[in-house]
Protein backbone atom coordinates (compact mmCIF):
# COMPACT_ATOMS: atom_id res chain seq x y z
CA UNK A 1 0.00 0.00 0.00
CA UNK A 2 2.75 2.21 0.93
CA UNK A 3 5.28 1.70 -2.91
CA UNK A 4 1.20 2.17 -4.65
CA UNK A 5 0.93 5.21 -2.60
CA UNK A 6 4.20 6.40 -3.32
CA UNK A 7 4.11 5.51 -7.30
CA UNK A 8 0.70 7.71 -7.29
CA UNK A 9 2.69 10.79 -5.73
CA UNK A 10 5.46 10.81 -8.01
CA UNK A 11 3.41 10.06 -11.23
CA UNK A 12 1.13 13.03 -9.87
CA UNK A 13 4.11 15.10 -9.60
CA UNK A 14 5.65 14.61 -12.69
CA UNK A 15 3.11 15.55 -14.45
CA UNK A 16 3.48 18.73 -17.03
CA UNK A 17 3.37 22.09 -15.03
CA UNK A 18 0.02 24.55 -16.26
CA UNK A 19 1.24 27.74 -16.62
CA UNK A 20 -1.15 30.78 -16.80
CA UNK A 21 -0.95 32.81 -19.80
CA UNK A 22 0.15 36.20 -19.49
CA UNK A 23 1.31 39.35 -21.27
CA UNK A 24 4.97 40.12 -21.57
CA UNK A 25 7.06 42.08 -19.05
CA UNK A 26 7.35 44.59 -22.38
CA UNK A 27 4.03 45.50 -22.10
CA UNK A 28 4.96 47.07 -18.48
CA UNK A 29 4.27 50.88 -18.95
CA UNK A 30 6.99 52.69 -20.06
CA UNK A 31 5.18 56.21 -18.53
CA UNK A 32 4.24 56.11 -14.88
CA UNK A 33 2.86 59.97 -14.52
CA UNK A 34 5.84 62.36 -14.88
CA UNK A 35 8.16 59.70 -14.77
CA UNK A 36 9.53 57.96 -18.48
CA UNK A 37 11.29 54.63 -18.59
CA UNK A 38 13.86 53.68 -21.22
CA UNK A 39 15.14 49.94 -21.66
CA UNK A 40 18.19 48.40 -20.65
CA UNK A 41 19.75 45.49 -22.15
CA UNK A 42 20.67 42.95 -19.96
CA UNK A 43 23.96 40.93 -21.17
CA UNK A 44 23.70 37.91 -22.60
CA UNK A 45 26.00 36.52 -19.63
CA UNK A 46 23.87 38.08 -17.24
CA UNK A 47 20.74 35.99 -18.93
CA UNK A 48 22.47 32.90 -19.17
CA UNK A 49 23.14 33.13 -15.62
CA UNK A 50 19.25 33.54 -15.47
CA UNK A 51 18.08 31.19 -17.33
CA UNK A 52 14.69 30.88 -18.91
CA UNK A 53 12.00 32.91 -17.92
CA UNK A 54 10.96 36.97 -18.81
CA UNK A 55 13.30 40.23 -17.89
CA UNK A 56 12.48 43.96 -17.51
CA UNK A 57 15.42 46.22 -16.91
CA UNK A 58 14.13 49.92 -17.26
CA UNK A 59 15.21 53.02 -16.12
CA UNK A 60 12.94 56.13 -15.40
CA UNK A 61 13.43 59.72 -14.73
CA UNK A 62 11.81 62.97 -14.12
CA UNK A 63 12.82 65.42 -16.29
CA UNK A 64 10.60 67.74 -14.21
CA UNK A 65 11.99 67.22 -10.82
CA UNK A 66 15.95 66.92 -9.75
CA UNK A 67 15.63 63.76 -8.71
CA UNK A 68 17.54 60.68 -9.29
CA UNK A 69 16.60 58.08 -11.87
CA UNK A 70 14.87 55.07 -10.65
CA UNK A 71 15.92 51.23 -11.79
CA UNK A 72 13.24 48.86 -12.45
CA UNK A 73 14.35 44.97 -12.57
CA UNK A 74 11.28 42.76 -12.95
CA UNK A 75 12.31 39.12 -13.53
CA UNK A 76 9.33 35.84 -13.72
CA UNK A 77 9.97 32.15 -14.10
CA UNK A 78 7.07 30.07 -15.45
CA UNK A 79 8.45 27.29 -13.52
CA UNK A 80 10.21 27.14 -10.50
CA UNK A 81 10.57 23.10 -10.45
CA UNK A 82 13.04 20.92 -9.80
CA UNK A 83 15.63 23.12 -7.76
CA UNK A 84 15.33 25.97 -10.26
CA UNK A 85 13.31 28.56 -7.69
CA UNK A 86 14.59 32.13 -7.29
CA UNK A 87 15.07 33.35 -4.01
CA UNK A 88 14.50 36.49 -2.48
CA UNK A 89 15.96 40.13 -3.73
CA UNK A 90 16.20 40.44 0.37
CA UNK A 91 18.79 37.41 0.35
CA UNK A 92 19.99 37.10 -3.20
CA UNK A 93 21.33 41.02 -2.99
CA UNK A 94 22.88 41.38 0.12
CA UNK A 95 24.79 38.05 -0.70
CA UNK A 96 26.26 39.83 -3.83
CA UNK A 97 27.41 42.79 -1.92
CA UNK A 98 24.32 45.14 -2.69
CA UNK A 99 23.38 47.02 0.94
CA UNK A 100 19.59 47.94 0.59
CA UNK A 101 19.47 51.82 1.85
CA UNK A 102 15.11 51.28 2.29
CA UNK A 103 12.17 48.80 2.28
CA UNK A 104 8.86 49.85 1.51
CA UNK A 105 5.77 49.33 -0.44
CA UNK A 106 4.90 52.22 -3.14
CA UNK A 107 1.65 52.58 -4.87
CA UNK A 108 2.23 53.04 -8.43
CA UNK A 109 -0.39 54.91 -10.32
CA UNK A 110 -0.70 53.66 -14.39
CA UNK A 111 -2.54 56.04 -16.77
CA UNK A 112 -6.02 56.61 -15.72
CA UNK A 113 -6.21 53.68 -13.57
CA UNK A 114 -6.78 53.86 -9.90
CA UNK A 115 -3.95 52.76 -7.80
CA UNK A 116 -5.26 49.19 -6.82
CA UNK A 117 -1.66 47.58 -5.68
CA UNK A 118 1.78 48.14 -4.25
CA UNK A 119 4.77 46.30 -4.84
CA UNK A 120 8.23 46.10 -2.36
CA UNK A 121 11.01 48.46 -2.79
Amino acid sequence: MLLAGTALFLQARSRSEVLPQRPPLSYFPDKLGNWTGNNVEIAKDSLAVLGPGDFLLRVYRNDAQTQPYTDLFIAYFPSQRAGDTIHSPKNCLPGAGWSPIESRRVMLSVGGRAASSSIAT
